[in-house]
């Protein structure tokens, strides 16, 4: 099980960030730099935020979880979810 901090507050360095609305776009993710850092994200984009405690049993990296999330198969899985509990 991964223990991920989820919230949709100001961006932090290495957050993942995914879209979760847009017909065209969603289950697109990217991760946040230097210079996002304190942004604000509208409501259609989702943060994942791997924690970073040491003492962690959890510690996941977040290239890992972006590489991860950025395999073609996640993108269509976020999609049908959203979209088949919207129908």
């Amino acid at each position: 099980m991964l223990k991920l901090k989820m919230n949709n507050k100001a961006v932090q360095k290495d957050d993942i960030l995914c879209i979760m609305n847009g017909w065209a776009r969603i289950g697109e993710v990217a991760m946040a730099l230097d210079n996002h850092e304190g942004s604000a994200c509208q409501q259609a984009v989702h943060i994942s935020r791997c924690s970073q405690q040491e003492e962690s049993e959890y510690l996941l990296d977040p290239y890992c979880l972006l590489y991860l999330l950025s395999k073609p198969v996640v993108p269509k899985q976020i999609h049908n979810l959203i979209y088949q509990n919207t129908h």
